[in-house]
């Protein structure tokens, strides 16, 4: 009972609803060139970026290792050998695609990035901290830099988790499967999580949905898959009028054993 009235009702409003990717987005081009970027400015861009294109956790970011890096020039696939997010199975995986445009291409920005810490590098973790004695971070730190960075970019009130919400719910709205996402953000096929508590309201391969610069662009004109949007869409429009006070559907209670 309790669950339902704060889906129709939340505490926070912020809770329902998430903030725009493009606003992100528009700070990571301002942060540009990169070679005129303090290593601070530069870990925070990165990493900000590489959370957008490959919805990780904190933890997950932070285990990003140049030892279980497979790359050419056009993709890079990291393997996540031990998460604890990981209970069985095949290890997870962030894969980045190269992107067309300079400023918003994840492989321009850690190729720069690794250029910047190559001195001081002794872990082979990817993000180190930018302050002696430059060594790998935690979970802990990656989450309290990407919540420093989207309040760089004006985006206040939100936790680090918010980008997983963020990025995966402008996947779907812009029409990309649910199996793509899924697999994107590390969820089990059968996983309800992402409808449950990702899909949120926002007024619009993965990376190419999450940097593509129109809020309604579906690719030429071209509307969203209706096969792979629709198992969404009525969730979405229903939890919606219900907090516009509109619907007419039952609040979801718990069944009694």
């Amino acid at each position: 009972m309790i669950k339902g009235i704060m889906r129709i009702k939340p505490k926070n409003q912020k809770s329902a609803e998430i903030w725009d990717v493009e606003e992100a987005l528009q700070w990571i081009r301002k942060m540009w060139p990169l070679k005129d970027l303090n290593l601070k400015l530069l870990t925070w861009r990165t990493l900000l970026l590489a959370s957008l294109c490959s919805p990780k956790r904190s933890n997950e970011l932070a285990a990003l290792s140049l030892l279980e890096l497979r790359q050419s020039s056009s993709l890079w696939k990291f393997t996540l050998v031990r998460t604890k997010n990981r209970g069985y199975g095949a290890p997870h995986s962030a894969v980045y695609h190269k992107f067309e445009d300079e400023v918003l291409c994840p492989l321009t920005s850690f190729n720069a990035y690794l250029e910047a810490t190559s001195a001081v590098r002794k872990d082979k973790e990817i993000f180190l901290s930018y302050i002696k004695p430059y060594k790998k971070v935690t979970s802990a730190t990656i989450a309290r830099w990407l919540k420093s960075a989207l309040g760089e970019a004006g985006i206040e009130g939100y936790s680090a988790h918010s980008t997983r919400a963020a990025a995966t719910s402008k996947a779907a709205v812009k029409g990309l499967t649910p199996k793509t996402i899924l697999e994107a953000a590390n969820w089990s096929p059968k996983s309800s999580t992402f409808q449950r508590f990702y899909n949120k309201d926002i007024d619009e391969s993965f990376q190419e949905m999450i940097l593509g610069k129109s809020r309604n662009d579906y690719g030429g004109g071209d509307k969203p898959d209706k096969k792979s949007y629709s198992r969404y869409e009525p969730k979405r429009q229903t939890d919606r009028a219900r907090r516009q006070g509109t619907s007419s559907a039952p609040i979801p209670t718990k069944k009694r054993r």
